[in-house]
Parts: structure tokens; C-alpha cells; sequence
């Protein structure tokens, strides 16, 4: 008797086990979806939050990049401006400056502010209210803001100068002594469409910015992207302008080349769209200071 009671508690213990287990099974599976699914709403959010700035960066970036093509008699200061992008008969845009206030971009509000700067007796941007405002040169900032998902105000800004050193008015400009030499001696062609091995050498100790790049050339190409070292200065989709692959001679305006003082960088990776073996070709560099070298014609070895 003793037995067989034994045996029916062991019976009775067995199927309590079997009810629990898919309980147990159920519970867990529900804690394991509840954390996957948090995981996936934070990183969405975390994406959704990049994405926001990279486009809010991409319109301040449009914002200087689009100052740097208009003529510098468009330009005049604003307290607080905007861009307009203007299609003439001849489907030719241009960029306008207006002072009308901020622009709206979908969640996006670009202000665009031109200023004047000062300089001193040296020709060095100078906050002293005693010097000379120089006229030859404006202040560009593009400031972007945009609210996160979060109700959170987040902002961009970008700043640059932007230089009449076609027509300059002032003294400070009227001397082309640039700090800037540019070595072509070992100037080649890397699979036929990428110029090499072209050295830019600050010869001051002070750092200096680049504005433009004109590169011209004899063959029917176009260009699409060029490197300073490692870091992307101007291609066809950004950073810089125009957008687009270009054709010879036309003045790129470059994002983000400076070169420290007494440093040398290669002009690296200046791609094209068909070979180029055997062309002959020039580069004319235009500092943020007014100042610019040409290196004349050259046909880089291959």
C-alpha cells in the first residue's frame, strides 16, 4: 500500500511539471519578445535621430557651398537671410540671396548670415572695431535647426569666408603672394583616370584655406571627385559645388581644405571619367585669403 501511494505522488508531481513547462516556455518567450522589440524601437530611434542630422549638416553645407557660387556683387550683408534657387528661360540655376528671414525646409529652418570683417594693417582678420572693414571679403555662416523626436531643439552651423579676389577693391589683395606652392614634377596618371602625386606645400607657418580648385584639360572628359590626402574636398554628389560631373575649366568650390602651416598634402585621387593618359592639363588654386597659383600646362607621366 505504501508503495503504490509512493508511486501515485510520483505520478501526480509528473504532470504538474508537464503543465508548468509550457507556462514557464510562454513567460519566457513573452520577456525575450518584449526585450527585442525595446531594442528595436531604440535603435530606429537612434537611426531616425542620425538621419536628422546628416540632413540638417547637408543643407548647412548647401547653404556655403551655394553662397561661393554667386558673383560677389550679389552679395551684401543680412541680419538674417535665405536662399532661392532661380531657373532662368535657358533651364540654367543660379542661387539668389535674400533677406527675408529664415527658410523653412519640411522640419528644417536654414538662416543664412553674411557679414563683413575687419582687417588689420597686416591684412589679418581682425575684431578690433578700430580697424578697417574690408571690402574685399564677407563672413558666410549657415545655421540650420530642426526640433528631434524627442521635442528637443537641435542645431548645425557652418562658417566660411568668401573673397573678391577677381576684382579686389582693397590693398589687401592687390599683391598675389600666396603662401601656397604647388609641386607637379612627379605628377602621374593611377589607372589612367586618377591624377596623382601632385603636392600641395604651405610654405608659411600660418594655416591656410582653400576656396576653388580649376582644373582644365584637353581630352572630352569630365571630372567627378577630388581627394586633399585622405579627406574628399569636392565630387559629383558632395561635399562641395557644383554638383554633377564638370567639364574642363570649370571652378570648383571645395569643402573643408585647409593646409596647416609648413605642411605638404597631396592633391590625391582627382578622378575622371574616361582615361586621361596622355593629356596635357593645368590646376589653378584659389586660397580664402585672395590669393591663388597656377602651375601652367603639364602632361603627367603614366
Amino acid at each position: 500500500m505504501g508503495l503504490l501511494l509512493g508511486s501515485s505522488m510520483i505520478l501526480k508531481n509528473k504532470k504538474g511539471f508537464s503543465v508548468l513547462e509550457p507556462l514557464l516556455t510562454i513567460g519566457l518567450m513573452a520577456i525575450i519578445f518584449l526585450s527585442l522589440s525595446s531594442l528595436l524601437v531604440v535603435s530606429s530611434f537612434d537611426s531616425y535621430k542620425n538621419t536628422d542630422f546628416q540632413e540638417g549638416l547637408w543643407l548647412a553645407q548647401e547653404g556655403v557651398s551655394a553662397i561661393k557660387t554667386m558673383t560677389f556683387s550679389d552679395l551684401f550683408e543680412t541680419a538674417s537671410g535665405s536662399l532661392h534657387f532661380v531657373t532662368s528661360s535657358q533651364e540654367v540655376g543660379s542661387w539668389q540671396l535674400l533677406e527675408n528671414g529664415p527658410e523653412n525646409t519640411g522640419k528644417f529652418t536654414r538662416e543664412i548670415l553674411v557679414s563683413s570683417i575687419r582687417r588689420s594693417a597686416s591684412c589679418g582678420i581682425s575684431e578690433n572695431q578700430a580697424d578697417t572693414i574690408d571690402l574685399d571679403t564677407f563672413k558666410i555662416e549657415s545655421n540650420v535647426t530642426w526640433q528631434d523626436t524627442n521635442g528637443e531643439m537641435r542645431d548645425v552651423s557652418l562658417e566660411s569666408f568668401r573673397t573678391n579676389w577677381q576684382n579686389p577693391s582693397g590693398s589687401c589683395f592687390v599683391v598675389n603672394d600666396s603662401c601656397l606652392s604647388v609641386d607637379i614634377s612627379s605628377a602621374s596618371w593611377s589607372g589612367g583616370k586618377q591624377l596623382r602625386d601632385v603636392y600641395f606645400t604651405n610654405i608659411c607657418e600660418d594655416d591656410f584655406d582653400i576656396d576653388s580648385i580649376i582644373f582644365t584639360w584637353d581630352y572630352n572628359t569630365e571630372i567627378t571627385q577630388v581627394f586633399l590626402d585622405n579627406h574628399k574636398i569636392w565630387s559629383s554628389s558632395g561635399p562641395g559645388s557644383p554638383s554633377g560631373y564638370q567639364t574642363s575649366g570649370t571652378e570648383l568650390f571645395v569643402h573643408h581644405a585647409e593646409v596647416d602651416g609648413e605642411d605638404t598634402v597631396e592633391l590625391h585621387k582627382t578622378q575622371f571619367t574616361q582615361n586621361m593618359e596622355g593629356s596635357t592639363i593645368s590646376i589653378t588654386v584659389y586660397l580664402e585669403d585672395g590669393t591663388s597659383v597656377s602651375t601652367g600646362i603639364f602632361t603627367p607621366s603614366y
